[in-house]
């Protein structure tokens, strides 16, 4: 039977299973998970005690690191400095930490903390928004993190205008701020009403976006959204109001006639005529008041009144709204 040992200075390791399969050839098993790096030499002694060495026979050495994980997983870029915990094992002999994005890389200065734990520092504050990952590399290997960092730009939202407008407008909204660059989308929102702007100028400090036209009354948020739907908003920021119009005469018809004479008049919110509306015609001081005959919110039937001079007179539409 024979003996196999592997052996360091003064630490050794004895083979298992070990098989003569002929006179040339040995096979047995060896665990090398807990042993020295280096190189270890080969001894073999047969029945009779005789044996014989070889020297440097095997070299132990780690596996390559491996990344299990790393924290945090998204940070802004205008931080300038972060520190990225990567955690995993077999970090022997690092030699460099660096994030990675397609073809750029940025190295960054670390700690290896122990076997399993590595702290690194980067400056970011002059790269391109975008997901990194994390590459180590060591005398024995290296490797690439399968989790990513997200970098971004802080949107923050300083001033807007104008911060109202009536129902039925189309409004131009300028938005001053920073972290701009990523913005893909500018929404105002009340409930379920969503008004989606369109961005007609943009840089990382400002925007000029066009909203409408907006139908629905009341308070909206407004918000910026980038393109990692990353979402910024001032709540209650946008007030949409009610507007309520006078009346409006667009024609008068017959525009010449004598007194007691019938006249057609069309127009836009004449309302629905109460007691107190009142048709006026009126020249220099005086003002006499026409009878009518029908009223709707867009035509109404009058007579004109008796006046005492003849000639142009003024005509006005006094409407009353509760």
């Amino acid at each position: 039977m024979f003996r196999v040992i592997f052996f360091k200075g003064e630490n050794e390791i004895e083979a298992t299973n070990v098989n003569w399969i002929d006179i040339n050839t040995l096979s047995f098993s060896v665990d090398f998970s807990n042993a020295e790096y280096g190189y270890w030499d080969l001894k073999i002694i047969n029945n009779d005690g005789y044996y014989d060495i070889l020297r440097n026979a095997i070299l132990v050495e780690p596996s390559a690191p491996e990344i299990v994980n790393i924290f945090p997983r998204q940070a802004f870029l205008e931080e300038g400095t972060i520190t990225v915990e990567i955690n995993g094992e077999n970090f022997i002999d690092i030699s460099s930490v660096s994030l990675i994005k397609g073809g750029q890389q940025t190295a960054g200065t670390f700690e290896v903390v122990d076997e399993n734990n590595i702290n690194a520092y980067f400056n970011i504050s002059n790269l391109e928004s975008g997901y990194y990952r994390v590459k180590v590399v060591g005398n024995y290997g290296e490797d690439i993190s399968d989790q990513e960092i997200l970098l971004l730009h802080d949107i923050e939202i300083d001033y807007f205008a104008p911060s109202s407008c009536y129902s039925g407008e189309t409004v131009t909204i300028t938005i001053t701020g920073s972290g701009f660059h990523d913005v893909s989308n500018v929404y105002l929102r009340s409930g379920s009403a969503l008004y989606a702007g369109n961005i007609q100028d943009k840089t990382s400090t400002q925007i000029i976006a066009s909203f409408g036209p907006i139908e629905s009354t009341g308070l909206y948020d407004l918000e910026l959204v980038d393109i990692y739907d990353q979402i910024e908003e001032i709540k209650e920021a946008f007030s949409v109001l009610l507007q309520i119009l006078g009346p409006t005469i667009i024609s008068i018809s017959p525009t010449e006639g004598g007194m007691n004479k019938q006249i057609i008049i069309q127009g836009i919110n004449f309302g629905e005529g109460k007691v107190d509306s009142k048709i006026m015609f009126t020249k220099e001081e005086k003002s006499h008041e026409a009878e009518i005959v029908s009223w709707s919110d867009t035509r109404i039937v009058c007579y004109s009144p008796e006046v005492e001079n003849i000639g142009e007179w003024d005509v006005f539409v006094m409407v009353v709204n509760e």
